[in-house]
């Protein structure tokens, strides 16, 4: 999408993903997303979200807190990127008025723009289907995560994106050449003995099918012309104004 660098008009600011609805019935929980085959309907942020938020000690208290405790079924299993797409629309929904202005030159003639976005313009996600992985004498089955307590235990405390990147996919492989009795552990040591152009084959495969989104934006210069691609993922107001004082969110 382009991004204006002109004023703003609020009033015709859209306040949900396009991948989001307000449902008519006034319900606790008006809003819905499509994901991966599944409805997750959600609310926005309370004040009490707050309060609770400012007590929770571990990062998977202040995730249920944020996302987890605002949908309607807060047992709903996500994985971590899934977790950052509903969290952006609870926060767009939570936050209609709020737009992140962002400086940037342009790399031609060094016009200085200053960009006004709001991040329900640019939220957008590829809509993929989990379909079976073959690769040599491999088939894999995946489907989305079964259990949110056992996920994100085992995602917590992976501080290397690498690492955390193989555990994620282990933990959406449902059957494995036909077994569905291998733990987590096993399915590791099995793709730890693969030939690499295997294991890359097929990862290469998950990669194509796994849940998705974009934040990106088009930018265009007033000066010259030129046009360029920015991710617009890091907002700076992305909490509420009074939520700051909250360390660690």
């Amino acid at each position: 999408m382009a991004i204006d660098t002109s004023k703003v008009d609020l009033n015709n600011v859209q306040t949900l993903s396009k991948d989001g609805k307000l449902s008519e019935s006034k319900t606790e929980f008006p809003y819905e997303l499509e994901l991966q085959g599944r409805k997750i309907k959600f609310r926005t942020w309370k004040l009490k979200d707050k309060e609770r938020l400012l007590k929770a000690k571990t990062n998977y208290e202040k995730k249920k807190v944020l996302v987890y405790d605002c949908l309607e079924n807060p047992n709903t299993p996500l994985d971590y990127i899934e977790y950052e797409y509903v969290l952006f629309n609870i926060r767009n929904a939570s936050l209609p008025t709020y737009i992140t202005s962002y400086i940037i030159k342009c790399p031609d003639c060094g016009e200085v723009m200053k960009c006004n976005v709001h991040f329900s313009d640019i939220l957008e996600k590829d809509n993929r289907k989990y379909q079976e992985i073959k690769s040599g004498d491999i088939t894999i089955k995946v489907d989305n995560i079964k259990n949110q307590q056992f996920y994100e235990e085992m995602i917590s405390n992976i501080e290397e994106d690498e690492q955390k990147v193989l555990i994620d996919f282990v933990l959406h492989i449902s059957e494995f050449n036909g077994r569905l009795d291998l733990s987590a552990s096993d399915i590791i040591k099995i793709l730890d003995n693969l030939e690499i152009e295997q294991f890359e084959d097929i990862f290469k495969q998950w990669n194509s099918m796994r849940f998705a989104y974009k934040t990106v934006g088009y930018v265009q210069c007033p000066e010259c012309g030129r046009e360029d691609q920015y991710d617009f993922k890091k907002l700076d107001n992305f909490y509420p104004k009074s939520w700051q004082i909250i360390a660690g969110i």
